[in-house]
């Protein structure tokens, strides 16, 4: 009997190409990595797509990476993606140094690159940057850490090219412009490209500084005729003229992300709908502390703009960190019964302590979840997080949301489904399994459409799900391929050949296995990737 290598090796090379394409899209690095194995000409095919992108968030694997690279110039050519988010600052000099030399070596040969994600703070310097720039005609997005302290000399080069060459823009497909915490020079630098290159997309990312000021958005919207999308986070001085000033500037503009701006009044929500009434299909916003308006306030001129949107489709809000309910009102239109008084658990046993810290918790308004949905039955995306929704608020979204494909929500209480009342042994496991059916319950009408689930929890809430739970709710939702609660996500995994029962769902009997997403594989759950501006 031939062993299974040499089946491998004896597949018409005809298919190879395309049975690589498919695999190689949610493969990790390690299964191509073994393919290169099987024979000389699987080697050649899977070469191409092991190093496509290369995704560095250990500093061993830097070092590792790039002496390959350095050794093996035509792998630099077979790079596609790179994304560099650490890097080994802490090594001897002369180890930093050699590393430099593979890193320059490697940059200068990558002829092909696509996409480049540099943020390490501290890693790009003047003598990075010329390799950088040069040799790159094919880059599309640039993603920088806009600290210039160590690359003010070059700087220019961003815009100018390598010194000796003829001054021209030295990315001519360049499209996409991400600059991390900027500084007053990168902020030039955003200027300079944006009036040389046309650009689709363009992402801010400040920590509360007044960086962006007024004056740079006059400076760039005579330049974002073609922008589709816009993502400012933390920018402290962004108030609502210079938005509109940005926003007036495109007619294309389909994903907006305005994040922890701390001046952004939202009286300006409104005036915004007219211009992106038939182009804005992505909206994300932060609510805003109490300080600068009542959240009350806040969810009116939010309706004003979402009502005004026809195109929408996926929206995300989320609290910054450390936002607190405001008093006085605020959350009269809650519209939540605690339907599950005196079956939960509270953390740690002292009861006294639950409704005080959930009072202190934002609460998503009835009213709006009502007027975000029912005139929107092809919302694909919906992410609530830091916000508490009422029992009401979900089951709202998933009878009116039946194209739903994604859905992260912040839940305090979930009523046990009539069938699951406890039966008086007061179990813990019983009680949290009572949750669960009720969950499901709620998101029945989005069996067949949800793909990615998350629930979050405050510590200490009194709803809680444990591995078992989640497990039964995945099989409930036949479509559900990532599931989470709190800080765990999993990827649902099942078996096609076992059946569905509806009566009794556990991921033995149901076929249904919870993986842990791997990390090194580059795959972060999204829900993960917070930005705390």
């Amino acid at each position: 009997m031939s062993s299974p290598a040499g089946k491998a090796a004896s597949l018409p090379l005809e298919l190879l190409p395309l049975i690589l394409d498919t695999l190689s899209s949610w493969s990790s690095v390690s299964t191509l990595a073994t393919f290169c194995l099987v024979s000389r000409s699987w080697r050649s095919w899977t070469l191409p797509h092991l190093w496509r992108r290369i995704w560095l968030r250990d500093s061993h694997r830097v070092r590792l990476v790039f002496s390959v690279l350095r050794n093996h110039p035509e792998l630099c050519r077979l790079v596609k993606v790179l994304e560099l988010r650490v890097y080994p600052l802490g090594l001897r000099a002369e180890e930093l140094e050699d590393l430099e030399d593979s890193v320059a070596c490697s940059l200068r040969e990558m002829s092909e690159l696509r996409e480049l994600c540099w943020t390490r703070t501290g890693s790009l310097n003047d003598r990075l940057l010329p390799d950088i720039v040069r040799n790159k005609g094919k880059l599309r997005h640039l993603e920088l850490m806009g600290s210039t302290r160590d690359w003010s000399a070059t700087a220019p080069m961003l815009w100018q090219g390598v010194p000796g060459g003829d001054g021209s823009f030295p990315f001519p497909q360049l499209s996409s412009l991400s600059i991390i915490l900027p500084d007053a020079l990168a902020m030039r630098c955003i200027v300079e490209i944006a009036s040389r290159r046309p650009l689709s997309s363009l992402l801010l990312l400040c920590q509360h500084s007044s960086v962006f000021l007024p004056v740079h958005a006059q400076l760039l919207a005579p330049h974002l005729d073609r922008l589709e999308r816009l993502v400012l986070v933390g920018c402290k001085r962004l108030d609502g003229p210079s938005l509109r000033t940005l926003v007036g500037a495109t007619e294309r503009l389909k994903v907006l992300a305005i994040e922890g701006c701390a001046a952004l009044h939202p009286d300006i929500f409104p005036k915004l709908a007219p211009t992106l009434r038939h182009s804005l299909t992505t909206l994300t916003l932060t609510l805003p502390r109490p300080a600068l308006c009542a959240h009350t306030t806040f969810y009116q001129h939010l309706a004003g703009l979402v009502d005004g949107l026809d195109e929408l489709k996926e929206f995300t809000l989320y609290a910054p960190g450390g936002l607190k309910g405001a008093g006085g009102g605020e959350n009269d239109d809650f519209d939540d019964v605690d339907e599950t008084a005196g079956d939960q658990p509270v953390d740690g046993g002292n009861a006294s302590l639950a409704p005080s810290s959930a009072s202190l918790a934002p609460k998503l308004p009835l009213s709006f979840i009502r007027s975000l949905t029912t005139s929107r039955p092809g919302l694909t995306l919906l992410r609530i997080h830091g916000i508490v929704a009422s029992t009401e608020s979900l089951r709202l979204i998933a009878q009116a949301c039946t194209w739903l494909r994604e859905l992260v929500v912040q839940l305090e209480s979930v009523a046990p489904a009539p069938s699951s009342q406890p039966d008086g042994s007061g179990s813990s496991s019983s009680s949290t399994a009572g949750r669960e059916s009720g969950l499901s319950a709620l998101l029945a009408p989005l069996t067949s459409s949800l793909r990615t689930l998350h629930i979050l929890a405050r510590a200490g809430a009194p709803f809680d799900l444990d591995e078992g739970d989640v497990a039964r709710l995945a099989g409930r939702m036949r479509a559900l391929r990532q599931v989470g609660f709190r800080n765990r996500v999993w990827e649902v995994q099942r078996d096609l050949g076992v059946a569905i029962d509806d009566d009794e769902v556990s991921s033995s009997a149901n076929g249904v296995t919870l993986k842990r997403w791997d990390a090194s594989e580059g795959r972060w759950p999204e829900v993960l990737l917070v930005v705390k501006a």
